[in-house]
């Protein structure tokens, strides 16, 4: 499997100096340019660093997606006042 984090990894590095790249995690400048020109694919272990670094998940670097479908709860156990209740707090939460 091609890792591929050259869309992300530009997006989040904004704010954080390439040194401090270097100094903290180990990871080469040379490293993280070629990470961003798409040239080569970062190790799991680097993965994981750079998603520590950023504070994001390596699901976010690589691009995964998931469906953002709206949320089914069986309300069928409810009273009604309890139903009354949940919608208040769904109508609160819009």
């Amino acid at each position: 499997m091609r890792i591929v984090i050259s869309r992300f990894l530009p997006k989040k590095r904004y704010f954080f100096p390439k040194t401090q790249t270097i100094l903290h995690y180990r990871i080469s400048s040379s490293a993280v340019s070629a990470y961003e020109a798409d040239q080569i694919s970062p190790s799991l272990e680097t993965l994981v660093k750079l998603a520590n670094l950023f504070h994001v998940s390596t699901d976010y670097l690589l691009g995964v997606d998931y469906p953002r479908d709206k949320a089914v709860l069986d309300t069928s156990g409810l009273n009604k006042q309890q139903l009354t209740v949940l919608q208040n707090l769904i109508d609160i939460m819009k």
